[in-house]
């Protein structure tokens, strides 16, 4: 069974347009906490350690956390814990949503309400 993001569910209710969301979702990534600066934050790494990490990625596809691990820089739960953290640092796309002005909060607490009913049939 295919997961509706709450994007989507808002496009396929005709409250955004799929542009809208796509750029709600780019401003959202460029918002979202860098995992290099929590890790430096959290003291799990140094700033040298990070740019080690970044020289060893310009010649591979390797993630900054698998490339941080193989190097043994980080642990699997660290890399868990960093990435908790930068979930936790995303700001809400719907709030994005209220700030470009494409909906109201009225609008996104019914949106969100009917979401989590929907949610909830399916659980």
């Amino acid at each position: 069974m295919e997961v509706t993001r709450f994007g989507q569910f808002l496009v396929n209710n005709d409250i955004v347009t799929e542009v809208m969301v796509f750029e709600a979702l780019l401003m959202q990534e460029k918002r979202q906490e860098n995992i290099a600066r929590i890790a430096i934050g959290k003291r799990f790494l140094t700033v040298k350690q990070v740019l080690t990490i970044f020289n060893k990625q310009t010649d591979s596809c390797v993630s900054f956390t698998d490339m941080a691990v193989s190097l043994g820089y980080l642990t699997a739960s660290e890399v868990s814990e960093l990435l908790s953290l930068q979930q936790q640092s995303r700001p809400m796309l719907g709030e994005i949503l209220v700030e470009m002005g494409v909906m109201d909060n009225g609008t996104l607490n019914v949106m969100l309400d009917k979401f989590g009913v929907l949610a909830n049939v399916y659980v």
